[in-house]
Order: C-alpha cells, then structure tokens, then sequence
C-alpha cells in the first residue's frame, strides 16, 4: 500500500472512530432489549453458566445462536460490567468495517473506489446511529462485510483455484457466525450458492459445510438435546411464511396494499438513512442510479452477486410486511458499495461525494447524536430512585401505557444493579418511570414526583 493511499485510509478511520465514539458515554441509548441482555450475559456471569441458546427472535420460539451473549459476556467482563462496555465493542467494530469496505472496493475495481466505499461507510448516519447502540444485531455489519470480502475474493480469484477455495472455507465460517445474530442473512445463500457453482469442487463444498457448522456447535448441541426442535420447525416456517403471504394457509401474513405501504416506508427510510437522509428522494434515486450503473457497466459474477443480493433482500422486506429498522443492516454494505462505485466512476462524483459526506455528518450532530434518552439521563433516574428508597428494596411498576413489553425497563433493572442496588419484583417501595414528561393533571395526587430532561419520576 502506497504511502499516501495508507495516510488517507488512516484518516478514514480517525474519522470513523470518531464519529461512532463521541461523547459515547453521555449519548448512548440503553433500552429494554439492551438491558434484557446485559442481564441475561451478567446472570451467566454470576452463575457460571454456558449458554446454549441464543437470544429470541419475534417468532418467539425461535432462538439464534449463543455467540453474541459470548461476545456481550466477554465484553461485560472485560468492562466490569460497564454499561457502556459492549457499546465500545459494537463502535469499535463497526469502525473497522471501514477498513473492510476499502478492501472490498479496492479488491472488485480499484483503490479509488476501495477509499470511497470507506469514506462513504465511515460517515453513514445509518450505520454511525446503529453502531453507538449496545445490541447485539448491530454486530451484523461487521460481520457481513467479512463475508462479502471472502466472498468477492473467491469470485476474482480466477488463477489460484487453491486460494479461492481457502478464501471460500473463511467465507463458510463466517456465515455460520453471521446467522448467529440475525436470520435475515439466509437471504444470501441462493446467490452465494449459485455464483461459486464453478469455483469450488464438491469435496470443498463438503469442507465448507463443515466450516459453517463449526461456529454453531453449542447451539447444534442443545438442538440435539431437544431432537433438533427448532431446527425443525424453522425448516417449515420459510415455504409456510412464503405462501402465506399470498392467502395460503393463513390470512395473517398476507401482503395487502397497507403492509406493502408500510413495508415501503420502512425500506426507504433506511436506505436513504444509509446515504442521504436529509434529501430522501434524492438518496433512493443515487441508489437506482448506481445498481443500474453496475448492472450495465460491469456484467460480471461480483456485480450480480451485488444487485441479486439486494433484489432478494428487498424481496424478503416485502413479503414480510412489517420489518424492523435493523433487519437492513446486513445489506447496506452492499448499498454503499454500489453507490461508491457509480461517484467513483462518473464525472463530477467525488464532488458529489464530498458534498453527501459534509451533508451527512452535519445531518449526524443535528438530528442523529442525541436522538432517545441517553444513558446519563437514565442513571440519574436510576440514583434518585436509589437515594429516595432509604435503605429499603424497591420496584418499577410499569406506566398505563406500557402494556406486554415485559423487559421495557430491564435497562433500569441492570442500572440499578451497576449502582450497587437492583429492584426486586417484591420491592417495599414504587416507583414508576415515564419516558416523557407528564403534567401534573395525569399523575396521581400526594406522590413525589422528580423531573428531568425527558422523564418524570413517581414515587409510591
């Protein structure tokens, strides 16, 4: 590497980190489903148990692999249970997933695109808002990437068919790590599958199973103690979810003109939260722009394998009906990719480029740093609600409108534990916590009442 091709990637990633780490520790957002984990890792931790099941998905049934409480665990460790421990560590390495675009765009077209695609990554509102949250789905980024590098490295790799199928074992193994912490990835096997048919022998793809297998062993384990259970019945979900949603079966999944709207807000909110959320329509038109650019300019395996892994992704949206924000994080890569390619191959592009890197950054400090209650807000809540109880055990009851979310305040549960005191479901004293600030008419009379910020605080 060049001198001045490792000074600008060096800046790239300064300004990566610094994007994803400032002033973490006052801003981070600490939810329920964050603290739901942290106190599944911190139970392990005290009971010096190995966990076998992963965390729930919303079939409810359904678990994912162990391995991100194992990275949550390590990291809780490492921290001292630090509520900001695993956020350092989602930051951290969503930082480094600068450094895997760069390699990515250098290895598909050069080392202009290699910078770009950084560039573009690094400054992302999308993936800078998601890789400050400490949940274990924003690890999907990372991850992902390191498979679209093997995997694009197996497809240009056209003279050593030795290497490309070392690269395609890698790529294997971390597959079986991806799915770990989120499903949404499965989507890319038929492409993945399809574009090596001719790279690798049948006794490769053998090893490769293997690979795959081997980062889902605990799982495999308690699967087999179970008599494959899950696995069973996730086998049948994906035809059952498919034609279900055209009437077959069941009514409830069934796409209708709502869901579609729905399922189109959603998309394009996160694509264009990807690339330029200040001017929405303008960010789903560079997109459109830059697939059809490499669908016409670069008729190769890597492009296809690009544009049929977003088509399916986006195809898996829609059927779904209701996706959440984070089941696109697997697939923006490859959006910024595409985009990278079309600025760094037409005239004028690294102007546009500059003008959506200062856009977004600016559009980043505005509206994204200090977007939901910070953590520093919930631990003030959290000591005051410690002061007022006087030495006696206390509990949260939940707010009216809290209904069925039985770990919304697990964030506050682990807080407590951190500052020394955790509420207890038989607590002496209440409290209740409202994320908002109430008016006085529509809280109960002769309690005490506390405000801060964003939330107001009752004591029982």
């Amino acid at each position: 590497m060049k001198p001045k091709i490792t000074f600008l990637l060096f800046c790239i990633l300064i300004l990566a980190a610094f994007l994803r780490f400032y002033k973490l520790s006052e801003y981070m957002q600490f939810g329920g489903d964050e603290g739901w984990g942290y106190l599944v890792a911190r139970d392990a931790i005290v009971s010096h148990t190995l966990l076998v099941f992963g965390p729930p998905t919303s079939l409810g049934w359904f678990h994912l692999g162990p391995l991100p409480y194992y990275i949550l665990t390590f990291s809780l460790l490492v921290g001292r249970f630090n509520p900001l421990s695993f956020a350092f560590t989602t930051a951290a390495l969503d930082s480094i997933c600068v450094f895997l675009m760069y390699e990515i765009g250098r290895k598909l077209i050069n080392t202009k695109t290699g910078l770009t695609a950084s560039l573009f990554y690094a400054s992302s509102p999308f993936m800078v808002f998601h890789s400050r949250i400490p949940l274990y789905v924003n690890l999907v980024p990372f991850f992902s990437s390191l498979f679209y590098l093997f995997w694009f490295f197996i497809i240009r790799e056209n003279k050593n068919k030795e290497k490309a199928e070392r690269y395609f074992l890698f790529a294997c193994f971390v597959f079986g790590i991806l799915i770990q912490f989120h499903i949404t990835p499965i989507l890319l096997l038929p492409v993945f599958t399809i574009t090596l048919i001719n790279k690798v022998s049948l006794k490769t793809a053998g090893k490769g199973i293997i690979c795959f297998f081997i980062p889902l062993i605990p799982y495999l384990y308690s699967e087999w103690i179970t008599g494959f259970d899950m696995t069973k019945r996730i086998i049948l979900w994906f035809p059952y979810r498919i034609l279900s949603s055209v009437g077959l079966f069941t009514n409830k999944n069934i796409i209708t003109p709502e869901r579609l709207y729905v399922a189109r807000s959603i998309y394009t909110n996160s694509l264009a939260n990807s690339v330029f959320p200040a001017i929405s329509f303008f960010a789903i038109l560079i997109i459109i722009f830059s697939v059809y650019f490499l669908y016409t300019r670069f008729k190769r395996k890597y492009s296809l394998s690009v544009i049929g892994s977003i088509f399916l992704a986006t195809l898996g949206i829609f059927i779904h009906g209701q996706p959440a924000e984070h089941y696109f994080l697997y697939v923006i890569p490859l959006i910024i990719l595409c985009v990278s390619i079309f600025l760094s191959r037409i005239k004028l592009g690294y102007m546009v480029l500059f003008i959506l890197i200062l856009s977004n950054t600016l559009y980043y400090f505005a509206f994204g740093l200090r977007s939901g209650i910070p953590l520093t807000e919930k631990r003030k809540v959290v000591e005051k609600i410690i002061e007022e109880s006087e030495g006696s055990s206390y509990k949260i009851v939940p707010s009216g409108d809290i209904i069925n979310l039985p770990h919304y305040y697990d964030a506050y549960k682990y807080l407590g534990f951190y500052l020394g005191k955790e509420a207890t479901d038989k607590g002496e004293i209440s409290f209740k916590v409202y994320e908002r600030i109430m008016p006085d008419f529509m809280l109960e009379f002769s309690k005490k009442i506390y405000r801060f910020d964003h939330m107001t605080l009752v004591k029982y």
